[in-house]
């Protein structure tokens, strides 16, 4: 017995002297920017443990890296707000590479469908590459993941005290990030927001995203009627009159009532807002 015990020590023993530290090598090449040596490990990391998480995540590192830094010229055919076909020049991240980017964040959401930030990387990754109807995939599956879990959150494994209003900020500032190419991403935008509506529905937070959605239509009058019906049912959301307060001062010029509501955002407790109102008061009191 006691040498049948030896044995299996002493083979304990030769396998730790011989297991590969697959982390260290895919750090030692990937410092040295030796992707062929990097993509060799992964693969044979990949062979020997496929359900490592540490190796998806740094399968998504590596991959993705390589994408934004592998850039494609693609020309974008969208319709214009008149139904006229247009075409845009558009330099995209490597999309090959970062749908390969994107196979291993499925598989880290699969074990952690409740880390938020692995649900935001997916689709703002999707809507980089022009792929629209992936990214709106993505966003509808966080949604209905957010009912499930009651919007119990983590941001790694750290806690996510937001919850929901938490969720929708963060798809605001994608709203934000992609406004600079609405007439690309128009459709994906109203999209966006119809999921949000059908998951949350009379939620202030979605409805200031869709008065956000018709101020970059350039229809401010539809916008306020969605916000102000919103401030009704809630005042607590200081989006709301912080879209008011910019419709009225940059689309309809109307300093009176963007005076108004400027002076609102003094009430909430937070201090980018409360910086904004003091700012826009000095200047529509000065003019």
């Amino acid at each position: 017995m006691k040498k049948l015990f030896t044995m299996f020590a002493i083979s304990l023993i030769a396998i730790n002297l011989f297991a590969v530290d697959y982390a260290q090598e895919f750090k030692d090449a990937f410092d040295r920017r030796d992707y062929q040596s990097t993509e060799k490990i992964l693969k044979k990391w990949e062979k020997q443990d496929p359900k490592n998480v540490d190796m998806w995540y740094k399968n998504y590192f590596y991959y993705h890296h390589r994408s934004v830094n592998s850039k494609e010229h693609l020309d974008y055919a969208v319709k214009d707000k008149d139904g006229n076909l247009r075409t845009f020049p558009c330099d995209v991240p490597d999309q090959k590479l970062m749908l390969n980017a994107m196979s291993y964040i499925d598989k880290i959401l699969d074990v952690y469908p409740d880390q938020i930030n692995w649900h935001i990387i997916r689709f703002t990754s999707y809507a980089n590459i022009l792929y629209y109807d992936k990214a709106v995939e993505s966003i509808e599956a966080m949604l209905k993941r957010s009912i499930e879990n009651d919007n119990n959150w983590s941001w790694g494994d750290k806690e996510f005290k937001e919850k929901r209003d938490g969720m929708f900020g963060l798809l605001r500032n994608f709203q934000f990030s992609i406004a600079e190419f609405f007439v690309l991403s128009e459709e994906m935008m109203k999209r966006i927001v119809d999921l949000e509506n059908s998951y949350y529905p009379n939620c202030p937070p979605v409805e200031a995203q869709l008065a956000y959605y018709y101020l970059l239509k350039e229809e401010p009058m539809t916008a306020i009627e969605i916000l102000k019906k919103a401030y009704k049912k809630d005042s607590s959301y200081y989006f709301i009159p912080f879209l008011l307060s910019r419709a009225y001062e940059v689309d309809l010029e109307d300093k009176k009532q963007a005076l108004f509501w400027a002076k609102k955002l003094l009430n909430y407790d937070d201090e980018k807002m409360k910086k904004y109102a003091r700012e826009a008061t000095a200047r529509l009191e000065s003019n």
